[in-house]
């Protein structure tokens, strides 16, 4: 859904929550570390194919118990250098900011 949400002439950037893929049978195994990384790569796929920044929202869902986030999905996020901010409203700054940079980018690049 987000990579076909890129590929839209008329969307700039995409905020997200942070996925939630706690596979409860699978624990913390490997085929649960499998999915986390495979997550995290198509999310880092996006910004990477379609120059579009991603940012997420936690929630705080990664820090509980119910829905704790595996390593292998936090360092694919932080390999790709996502984001991800605890509130909506600290998500929407930082995705207003990265835009405002870009436009000054497209205006330096056009001097």
């Amino acid at each position: 859904m987000l990579n076909k949400m890129a590929q839209l002439d008329y969307i700039d950037g995409i905020i997200t929550p942070r996925p939630i893929t706690a596979n409860v049978a699978a624990g913390d195994s490997a085929e649960q570390q499998r999915t986390d990384a495979e997550v995290g790569e198509l999310l880092a796929e996006i910004p990477r194919e379609y120059g579009k920044p991603v940012v997420l929202v936690d929630l705080g869902l990664s820090k509980s118990n119910i829905f704790p986030t595996s390593e292998a999905l936090t360092q694919a996020l932080r390999d790709a250098d996502i984001p991800s901010f605890k509130t909506p409203e600290e998500a929407a700054r930082a995705m207003a900011t990265l835009m405002k940079y870009a436009e000054i980018r497209r205006n330096v690049d056009n001097v």
